[in-house]
C-alpha cells in the first residue's frame, strides 16, 4: 500500500545570524580550501568519462552529475558548518590548509585526471614500471581520505535515495533483504572490503609517487584528526544536499531503460488492496522517523537565499511506499528555487515507518 502525504518544510532565516568574526573565519576557511584545482581535475575527469562512456546518453548523464556549481557548493558548505559550528576545529583546519604542503599533495593527484577510470583501475592492480609511493603510507592516506570525505550516514542516505529509481523487480529483491535501509547498509559495508581498499591504495601509490613522504604523513594526520573529520564531513553533507536531487534526475532515464529491459513492472499479486494504489488517507498513517525536528535538522539553508532575504515555507507532496521510502516528490509551493533544492534534499533523505 502506498500513502499520499503532504510534507511541509519550513525554511526561515529567523535563526540566529552568525557573528562577523564567525563569518570571517568561514570565509578564511573557504579561501584556504582552494577549489580551483579540484574544479580543473573534475572538468578533465568529465572529459575522460564522456570519451569512455558506452553510449551518448550515458555520457550526458555523467556530465550532468559531475557538472558542479562550485558557488552553490561553497554556499552549502558554509550552511553546513554553521549548522554545527565549532570554531576551534575550523580554525585548526584552516591553519593547516593554509600551509603550502596541501596544494603540493593535491596537485600530485592531478596526474590521475588524465587517465580514464578503467585504465586507472587496471594500473592500481599492475602499475608496471611506474614509480610508486610507500605502500603502508599510501594505504593509511587512502583510508584517511575515505573516512573524512565519505561519512557512513552520507553514504547510506545516498544509497537509500538511489533505490527509489530501481525497477520494481529489483525493488522486490531489496525488500526481501529488509528494505532500502538494510540494502544501503549492506552496500556500504561491501564497499569497505579488502579488494576496494587494495585498489584505493594502488591508486594512491601512483598519485603520491613524487610527493615528499613527510608531506603525505602531515596531510594524512590532518584527515585523521578531529578537525579534518569535522570539515570533511561538512563538505560531504554539503555535496549530498547540493547534488543529490540533480543526480537522481540525471539517472532516471538510465533506470527507466533498465526497467524496460527487465520487462517492466511485474504483474501485481492478488490482494484485497491493489498494490501500488495511492491513498490520501490510510488506516495507519506513516510516521516520520526522527519527527519534524529530524527533518528540520537535514535542511541546509542556502547562503544565497540568506543573502537575498528569501525565506518562507516550501510545501512538498510525496508518496511513502511500502518500505517507508519517499518517492515521487513534487513541490506544490515554494518561495524560490534555492529553497526548493534544500527542501527536496531534506525530504529525499527522510524515512518513514510505512502505513
Amino acid at each position: 500500500m502506498r500513502t499520499l502525504l503532504l510534507g511541509v518544510l519550513l525554511a526561515s532565516s529567523a535563526a540566529a545570524q552568525p557573528s562577523a568574526a564567525d563569518s570571517a573565519l568561514v570565509d578564511r576557511y573557504l579561501a584556504a580550501n582552494d577549489y580551483t584545482e579540484v574544479q580543473t581535475q573534475l572538468d578533465r575527469m568529465r572529459q575522460q568519462l564522456a570519451a569512455t562512456a558506452p553510449t551518448p546518453d550515458a555520457a550526458a548523464m555523467l556530465d550532468d552529475i559531475l557538472d558542479i556549481d562550485f558557488d552553490v557548493f561553497r554556499d552549502s558548505i558554509r550552511a553546513e558548518l554553521f549548522r554545527d559550528f565549532r570554531p576551534d576545529l575550523l580554525r585548526q583546519a584552516t591553519v593547516f590548509l593554509e600551509r603550502p604542503i596541501v596544494p603540493r599533495v593535491t596537485a600530485a593527484a592531478s596526474i590521475l585526471a588524465d587517465i580514464d577510470p578503467m585504465t586507472l583501475s587496471a594500473l592500481a592492480q599492475d602499475p608496471g614500471d611506474r614509480p610508486l609511493a610507500d605502500s603502508t603510507l599510501a594505504a593509511r592516506y587512502s583510508r584517511a581520505i575515505m573516512g573524512a570525505n565519505q561519512p557512513e550516514d552520507v553514504q547510506t542516505a545516498m544509497l537509500v535515495a538511489m533505490v527509489e529509481l530501481f525497477p520494481p523487480a529489483l525493488r522486490e529483491q531489496i525488500d526481501a533483504l529488509g528494505g532500502p535501509q538494510a540494502f544501503a547498509e549492506m552496500s556500504r559495508q561491501a564497499a569497505d572490503n579488502d579488494a576496494v581498499a587494495a585498489m584505493m591504495t594502488g591508486i594512491s601509490r601512483i598519485a603520491l609517487a613524487e610527493v615528499d613522504p613527510d608531506d603525505i604523513r602531515a596531510v594524512t594526520a590532518h584527515y585523521e584528526s578531529e578537525a579534518g573529520l569535522y570539515v570533511g564531513h561538512a563538505a560531504a553533507r554539503a555535496s549530498m544536499a547540493a547534488m543529490l536531487p540533480r543526480m537522481i534526475e540525471a539517472m532516471r532515464p538510465m533506470f527507466a531503460a533498465l526497467d524496460e529491459a527487465m520487462g517492466g513492472p511485474p504483474a501485481p499479486p492478488t490482494s484485497s488492496v491493489a498494490d501500488g494504489e495511492i491513498y490520501e488517507v490510510a488506516e495507519v498513517q506513516p510516521q516520520l522517523i526522527g519527527g519534524i525536528e529530524g527533518l528540520q535538522s537535514r535542511v541546509i539553508y542556502p547562503e544565497s537565499a540568506r543573502r537575498e532575504g528569501v525565506e518562507g515555507q516550501v510545501v512538498v507532496q510525496f508518496v511513502v511506499d511500502e518500505t517507508g521510502q519517499v518517492t515521487d516528490p513534487e513541490v506544490v509551493r515554494t518561495p524560490g528555487p534555492a529553497l526548493t533544492e534544500a527542501a527536496l534534499a531534506a525530504v529525499l533523505g527522510s524515512r518513514f515507518t510505512p502505513g
